[in-house]
């Protein structure tokens, strides 16, 4: 598979089967103008104190961190001096270890969405636990500085979207409407909660300082609603893999009493077939529940998480 397409797909399977995103390339570091000298420490203290004040020349200054715990010595040129020149030559002096050019580290991404200062207000949920708990559980902000959703397509096969919601202003491709219940309104509307809830973790609009973000927060999507027969599943599945989706995320399954209906394992296989990750929901609590047809080829990846429980 072309690594461009395999970077779309590393974000899949993050907070209750969610999300896919594409890679951006990050920056490069800013570098201090500094140099980090490691001494050797097997000289003893005298030893690396003399190391140390013989380094301080040739256009060298001392300038920044000086760790003699760990023998560190910052040092920065006082001339125009390449730093890379000057790391090779102190690299042969007696009594160092090691030399590299210092670096300034960045900041984690961090949305100012409301939910991810929040306190959770469940019972038995350990103090400073935040509504937005799974961010940081599922690794999301270390995730943000390499990939943010941009790009990435992902369909929610579930019963619908809240169209109107803020968090999905601007990032809704498609819907498409298989739910065959009469009751039910169109692919914007939402009648059980369920598939705006996984919607918006999956692909919930971020920074924009309100509600949660999701965790492919550029991503967009397309919201297919089922009414969750094995018809209507299979049909969700060609229909999204069709459109060029990166992952389709399916949150929901059956007592797993009976095997799957053909349909869905063929649907599945083809999805796979386009290079689609599909993500199943495994069961929020003890159950015999499967979402993951076993017959099939291809299995898609379960992924579930849960908040941390009080001690």
């Amino acid at each position: 598979m072309h690594p461009v397409r395999l970077a779309r797909l590393w974000l899949a399977a993050l907070a209750l089967a969610l999300v896919v995103a594409t890679a951006s390339a990050q920056a490069a570091p800013e570098r201090t103008g500094r140099l980090l000298v490691t001494l050797d420490g097997s000289q003893g203290d005298a030893g690396a104190h003399a190391v140390a004040a013989a380094l301080t020349g040739d256009g060298l200054r001392r300038d920044g961190a000086q760790v003699p715990q760990i023998g560190l010595v910052s040092l920065r040129p006082t001339g125009g001096q390449a730093l890379s020149g000057l790391a090779r030559l102190l690299r042969r002096r007696h009594g160092v270890r090691s030399v590299e050019v210092e670096r300034r580290h960045t900041l984690r991404f961090l949305p100012n969405d409301p939910a991810l200062t929040a306190p959770e207000v469940s019972v038995g949920a350990p103090p400073g636990t935040t509504l937005a708990w799974w961010v940081a559980r599922s690794g999301l902000p270390a995730a943000w500085d390499v990939a943010r959703g941009d790009g990435a397509l992902v369909a929610v096969i579930d019963t619908g979207v809240d169209g109107g919601h803020p968090d999905f202003s601007g990032k809704i491709a498609e819907t498409i409407d298989n739910d065959a219940i009469p009751s039910h309104g169109a692919g914007a509307s939402d009648e059980n909660g369920h598939g705006t809830h996984v919607a918006s973790l999956a692909c919930g609009a971020g920074d924009n300082a309100f509600g949660i973000v999701g965790a492919g927060l550029n991503c967009r999507l397309v919201v297919i609603k089922s009414d969750l027969s094995d018809g209507s599943v299979a049909r969700s599945i060609v229909q999204a893999a069709d459109r060029g989706v990166d992952a389709i995320n399916m949150s929901f399954g059956t007592d797993g009493s009976t095997p799957p209906a053909r349909a869905i394992v063929e649907a599945i296989d083809y999805a796979v077939s386009k290079d689609v990750v599909l993500v199943a929901a495994a069961a929020a609590a003890r159950s015999r529940n499967r979402a993951i047809p076993p017959a099939c080829s291809s299995r898609p990846a379960p992924a579930r998480t849960s908040p941390p429980a009080a001690a």
